[in-house]
């Protein structure tokens, strides 16, 4: 988890604090259709949370955030940062 703690002073010297944490969520990938756009390799994809099976999500994202060859079937971590995927990270068996 990588998470980040920043401090903001306000006017009259009090201080707040507020965390970002990026954590992943465990999915599995139902759909993997890779595509190009401006010579760029994406990938739209249909992944189902784990911990709640036929539920999940759409995710559009670039060959840099997610390991080479993803398939139908893989158990991933998607990492979302204000439930914008970030990366997905695939699970080792």
């Amino acid at each position: 988890m990588l998470a980040a703690l920043a401090e903001v002073e306000a006017g009259g010297g009090a201080a707040y604090h507020f965390l970002m944490a990026q954590q992943g969520k465990a999915g599995r990938l139902l759909e993997v259709k890779p595509y190009l756009l401006h010579d760029i390799q994406y990938y739209q994809l249909l992944i189902e949370w784990l911990d709640q099976p036929g539920s999940g999500r759409e995710a559009r994202i670039a060959y840099d955030v997610i390991y080479d060859n993803p398939q139908v079937g893989d158990e991933v971590e998607v990492i979302a940062i204000l439930n914008i995927v970030d990366k997905i990270i695939r699970h080792e068996a």
